[in-house]
């Protein structure tokens, strides 16, 4: 009887052995899953970057208020000249002039206005004016006589006050003002701030360049300028000579006053005018 009984545990043992080796076998050549039906791997999104901040800066003569009086310097010729039927008060007037080469004088009032091309928060401004070399185009006329507009003819004839800040530029030293008010930039809307300038320079033309800083997240942006340099000039009077002018009043009529200039005049002395 051992012998048989040693045949069963050797027949179970092949049993075993071949149930193992076929196991292994099968785990070898089992096929592998399906990419296809794995869960695909989502990668994060990337955070977008914000566009390259671009501000730039114009500036301007401002037109005054329809309603304000107001004096210019410009050549003899344009003074003369009587504007185009369209021009029917002293804003008007005073667009017209400047386009045609007359300069602004003493106290400006000048805009500048900011842009930028994407949204962001200024948190401050800073403008500094100041005299530059550059000389008077050779082919304008020099201003020499003074054109002034009154509203009315029971008009004040000196401009009115501004509350605006105002800088004094004195014999090219640079004159700083600076804005503290947070505003608001967007794409295709500019932000305008109103400066007087105090024309106090030499005799004749004299061109003047502005330079704009803005404070953004901490940060000092230099402000390129778009447009090219202001020229102002002196009022033409002193030392003994008042000018020539011509008077407009813009209402009820249109009306023209043409005044001779004063050389030496007496303390009550009056120009000779039509």
């Amino acid at each position: 009887m051992r012998p048989a009984h040693r045949s069963i545990l050797t027949t179970c043992g092949g049993f075993i052995v071949g149930l193992t080796a076929s196991l292994l076998v099968a785990a070898a050549v089992a096929p592998e899953s399906d990419p296809s039906l794995s869960t695909p791997q989502v990668s994060p999104p990337s955070p977008t970057m914000p566009e390259p901040l671009t501000l730039a800066a114009a500036v301007a003569l401002r037109t005054p208020p329809a309603s304000e009086a107001w004096y210019l310097m410009v050549p003899r010729d344009l003074a003369a000249r009587t504007p185009p039927a369209d021009v029917s008060d002293c804003a008007a007037l005073f667009n017209w002039a400047v386009r045609e080469g007359a300069l602004p004088t003493l106290d400006t009032v000048v805009t500048v206005s900011v842009t930028a091309n994407r949204r962001v928060n200024v948190s401050g401004l800073q403008m500094t004016f100041t005299s530059d070399p550059s000389p008077f185009p050779p082919d304008r006329p020099l201003p020499s006589e003074r054109l002034s507009c009154l509203p009315a003819r029971d008009s004040d004839r000196m401009p009115s006050e501004s509350a605006v800040p105002g800088l004094m530029l004195r014999d090219g030293d640079p004159a700083q003002v600076g804005f503290t008010e947070s505003m608001r930039l967007s794409p295709g809307r500019a932000r305008e701030v109103d400066v007087v300038l105090g024309f106090l320079g030499g005799s004749g033309p004299q061109a003047y360049r502005m330079d704009v800083r803005a404070e953004v997240s901490g940060e000092v942006h230099s402000i390129p300028i778009t447009t090219g340099l202001v020229y102002a000039t002196e009022d033409g009077g002193g030392m003994g000579y008042n000018p020539p002018y011509t008077e407009w009043t813009m209402s009820p009529q249109r009306v023209r006053v043409q005044c001779e200039e004063l050389v030496n005049p007496t303390l009550d002395q009056q120009p000779v005018c039509r």
